[in-house]
């Protein structure tokens, strides 16, 4: 597998923080694994459950997964993550607007990362995918993810990319905890021995580089 990573426990309001709030809203980071069968399988993990969390008056849930994949970070196409909105879990949207951290905030006292991408309000589906929300932990252990989102894609289903694809995933409407970073074409881009990544149709043979990766911070 390939691994994207995300720090783990660094709290807010320390200087470098990756997570403002509770443990729940954790994410340890992204494994992506090309499979049999043109699928590839994205795992997420996390602490974040499926049916959300109550922070006060502020019901949050999950966040869907941000896909730009020609480079001008609009991100036009995206994952459901849950079924919402009239949309349905595992289809992936071309998207024609995006719900905002700053749209779910009940009150301005609430500490929030703002103006990130957390879910999908409209689009049109694209194509229909696998996705499921596994229990990584069934005994707690603090130092093990609660949940592995698992999303099995059709690679034959995905749309064509340019030369990189820009993701981001906020883990809670709140994007409490984000994780964003880019994968780069390898046949247009000398690689560094970093992070690797593959990831849909024009995407076999990407080598996911960290240009940018920035952390949430939120609640």
């Amino acid at each position: 597998a390939y691994m994207f990573n995300d720090p783990v426990n660094m709290l807010y309001p320390m200087t470098d923080y990756d997570r403002i709030g509770r443990p729940v809203f954790e994410l340890f980071g992204m494994d992506i694994t090309p499979t049999a069968s043109n699928t590839i399988t994205v795992d997420i993990y996390t602490n974040y459950p499926e049916w959300g969390r109550w922070v006060g008056s502020w019901h949050t849930k999950p966040a869907d997964l941000a896909l730009d994949l020609d480079g001008d970070n609009i991100f036009e196409y995206g994952f459901a993550f849950t079924s919402h909105d009239s949309l349905t879990a595992g289809t992936l949207y071309s998207v024609s607007e995006w719900y905002k951290s700053d749209d779910f905030a009940p009150s301005p006292s609430y500490v929030y990362f703002k103006d990130k991408f957390v879910q999908i309000k409209s689009g049109t589906p694209y194509s229909t995918h696998s996705i499921d929300w596994i229990d990584n932990d069934p005994g707690t252990d603090p130092d093990v993810p609660n949940w592995k989102i698992e999303l099995v894609l059709n690679d034959e289903l995905m749309p064509e990319s340019d030369d990189a694809v820009h993701f981001f995933y906020g883990t809670a409407t709140c994007a409490n905890d984000f994780m964003e970073d880019t994968i780069v074409d390898t046949y247009n881009t000398t690689p560094e021995p970093a992070t690797m990544a593959l990831f849909g149709t024009g995407l076999l043979g990407f080598i996911g580089k960290t240009l940018r990766k920035k952390r949430g911070k939120t609640l």
